[in-house]
């Protein structure tokens, strides 16, 4: 047969290909509430439309819906803190229409800031505080750590500045009769809490020193029945306390005198061919050695 009549089409350009996502990266962690998202140029795309969802299958709560942008690059504003965000880009073409969808990126925006607490112990205005201190201060929501201060100046310009995981924190040799000043704040990446109130306490005071003993002499050997037990006298003390063991670790008392006056003791009738440990304290009204 003869050819039929002859028809004329024009083959166009197929739309543009969906752009490669960059930043942030896939799953990313503690971005801040205004990320800038980016992606690859695409050769043939004029412009670009962008989805920011709460939902991977964006079937709603699309939060940002920009088209038209020339940039390979979104500026976000104002995101919540604390929440999981999907974004996705498309290239468009005026002459060859509209691409795909991107596959989706998301990402997570920092958490909020710890809540505030307050320091528990030492509390404030204690006195008589023991070495080691430890201090100890209530837990914060959403905290990842804190910073711990204590100082001898209220104003913490000279400080011992420590960071810490827990809730307490063990402090040793602090001075003696010294007053300090102690605050701690929560942190997380999304920023930190307010100082706790300052906290301020007395360590106890230095006490006597304890008396230096003279005789009998240590490791000595004694045939005597009547035994004088001599030590230094303590300035301050107002009397003595002395015990007497078989026991290195004193856990068994063979004597017991207490409130001596005298810087001396007199003992007899010990049991022959036996091992004593001995040892002294000195006592004023209120303190011990």
């Amino acid at each position: 047969s003869n050819w039929s009549s002859s028809r004329l089409f024009t083959t166009k350009n197929s739309a543009p290909l969906p752009p490669t996502l960059l930043a942030p990266v896939n799953e990313a962690e503690n971005m801040d509430l205004n990320p800038v998202l980016s992606w690859r140029e695409v050769d043939e795309a004029d412009f670009y439309d962008v989805q920011i969802s709460l939902h991977s299958d964006f079937s709603s709560d699309i939060i940002i819906d920009s088209a038209g942008l020339t940039n390979a690059e979104l500026a976000t504003d104002s995101l919540n803190s604390n929440t999981v965000y999907y974004w996705r880009v498309r290239s468009v073409n005026t002459e060859t229409g509209t691409g795909i969808w991107s596959a989706s990126f998301s990402f997570t925006t920092i958490p909020d800031k710890p809540s505030s607490f307050a320091g528990l112990s030492p509390a404030n205005e204690q006195s008589d505080v023991e070495n080691p201190v430890t201090f100890v201060w209530q837990k914060s929501d959403l905290a990842e750590s804190y910073q711990f201060q204590y100082s001898e100046d209220e104003n913490f310009i000279f400080v011992s500045d420590t960071t810490t995981l827990d809730t307490s924190l063990t402090i040793l040799h602090l001075e003696k009769g010294s007053t300090y000043f102690w605050r701690v704040k929560a942190k997380n990446a999304g920023g930190e809490s307010e100082w706790t109130s300052t906290l301020e306490f007395t360590t106890i005071e230095a006490g006597l020193s304890g008396p230096n003993l003279i005789a009998p002499l240590h490791q000595s050997y004694i045939s005597e029945s009547e035994i004088e037990f001599e030590w230094e006298p303590i300035s301050g003390a107002l009397f003595y306390s002395f015990e007497l063991s078989v026991e290195q670790d004193f856990s068994e008392i063979t004597i017991d005198s207490t409130n001596i006056s005298s810087s001396n003791i007199i003992l007899s009738n010990l049991e022959q061919n036996k091992r004593y440990y001995w040892r002294v304290k000195a006592m004023t009204g209120e303190t011990e050695s």
